[in-house]
């Protein structure tokens, strides 16, 4: 039986530590927690960090797990309402031969993590990226991921950078300096994960099998507030101007900012398009210096986007509000000519561009991948 000092039994040092976020006492974790507890069979942790609220009634309700030794809850209190800082405290907190992110609205699959570790030990992986399914309904399509390519991923031809969360296994010996990006309302993930990806230390997708479960019951998830545009792509910011980039490849930087541009970028802009109002004097002038980094980051980046989607982002660096409604509605019909092909024809099938990124995207999302 598990000890009461926040380790697995005596003798028997954790292999994996977990780190759970709670901010809230109406977030489920107790399902968070009791999706690792009671379906694991390797030596895990779990940190429950009790974020700017009172912990008493997170341990109420994790009180059935109190004599659990592989539970520990940790109260941390910033004033700050993001995830980085309390998922940094028990990245800071982990001594395990791997970290792994569990965010307290959602659960991991029965047997996950041992599934992840037989993965790794297989491959010798320094980083496992779990499978994310939506418990309501499909198989998030991140990493869009070469459909018949195994083992070792490729951060560019598999398309890595797409995902954003770094979820599933990541190695202490190879990331335990790391953390999660403070300061930011949202995309405090974005450097961390672009920077495992990236490293050259080899890094597998375990699309085969369900791991990650996103439940979408929680309805005050910290990261679900509208913003100005500044705020919203303040992380993006941030990493396109990243000092590790410049050990980078030009291939992987325009990679990277291809991905910046059609997820963050443009998901950024088109609730605003939808408005038929053009930006904000702050939001356009925010959105000019932004796009010369990301053109400086990869200057080829916006050849692979879509027709479609460089016309919602010209659009958007326009006064014209009814060309900027235009542009998002025709953005959003994801499956015709315009949303799947750019417009020089030599870039049909480049590993960034649409079609194929589109295409990887359907088949991941409905079978997932290895």
């Amino acid at each position: 039986m598990p000890d009461s000092n926040g380790s697995a039994a005596p003798g028997l040092e954790p292999v994996v530590d977990v780190v759970i976020a709670v901010h809230t006492p109406q977030r489920p974790v107790r399902r968070a927690v009791a999706s690792i507890l009671e379906h694991t069979d390797a030596p895990v942790r779990v940190t429950v960090v009790v974020h700017n609220t009172d912990p008493e009634p997170i341990r109420e309700a994790l009180s059935e797990f109190a004599t659990d030794g592989r539970l520990r809850i940790e109260p941390f209190v910033d004033g700050i309402p993001s995830p980085a800082g309390p998922m940094n405290r028990g990245l800071e907190l982990a001594t395990a031969e791997f970290t792994s992110l569990l965010g307290s609205d959602d659960e991991f699959a029965p047997h996950a993590i041992d599934r992840w570790l037989a993965e790794q030990r297989r491959s010798g992986a320094a980083a496992i990226i779990a499978r994310i399914d939506y418990a309501d309904g499909p198989i998030a399509p991140q990493p869009p991921v070469r459909p018949f390519a195994r083992g070792v991923r490729h951060p560019v031809r598999d398309r890595l950078l797409y995902r954003s969360a770094p979820l599933g296994l990541i190695s202490r010996a190879r990331f335990g300096d790391l953390r999660l990006r403070e300061g930011f309302p949202t995309g405090e993930d974005l450097a961390y994960s672009a920077l495992v990806w990236t490293s050259g230390a080899p890094v597998v997708f375990a699309g085969s099998f369900a791991g990650y479960i996103v439940n979408r019951d929680g309805d005050d998830r910290v990261t679900a507030t509208r913003r100005p545009l500044a705020a919203d792509l303040a992380s993006v910011r941030d990493l396109a101007t990243a000092p590790f980039l410049a050990e980078l490849d030009g291939g992987v930087r325009a990679a990277l900012a291809v991905k910046l541009l059609r997820v963050q970028v443009l998901g950024s802009l088109a609730p605003r398009g939808s408005s038929s109002s053009a930006l904000s004097r702050d939001d356009a002038e925010f959105l000019s210096g932004l796009l010369g980094e990301l053109r400086a980051l990869g200057p080829t980046a916006e050849s692979r986007l879509s027709i479609a989607e460089r016309a919602l982002l010209e659009a958007a660096q326009t006064s014209d509000g009814a060309r900027f409604a235009t542009a998002t509605a025709d953005w959003s019909r994801k499956f015709t000519p315009r949303g799947a092909l750019t417009r020089n024809p030599l870039l049909w099938f480049s590993a960034q561009g649409p079609l194929r990124y589109g295409i990887a995207s359907m088949i991941v999302g409905r079978r997932g991948g290895r």
